[in-house]
């Protein structure tokens, strides 16, 4: 009877324990995607705000180049 008994408790420790470490991997494969969901949203945001920042830049670049040559023309006359 003792051995069944012990038996009995193994199985059930080693079940529950199964049952634990499955439920963790669930719940940090779920962090992991909501972590990489995350990150991608700020990478967008962080895009999203750059890009007319960046083309604003540029044209401000090309503004001063422009600007520089019509001086340099205005010289060599």
């Amino acid at each position: 009877m003792n051995i069944r008994k012990s038996c009995i408790t193994i199985l059930q420790i080693v079940a529950l324990s199964l049952t634990i470490s499955c439920s963790n991997t669930e719940e940090s494969d779920e962090k992991n995607v909501i972590k990489k969901t995350k990150n991608k949203i700020a990478h967008d945001a962080v895009d999203m705000i750059k890009t007319p920042i960046n083309k604003a830049k540029n044209v401000e670049d090309l503004s001063n180049n422009r600007t520089r040559e019509f001086k340099q023309a205005a010289k060599q006359e």
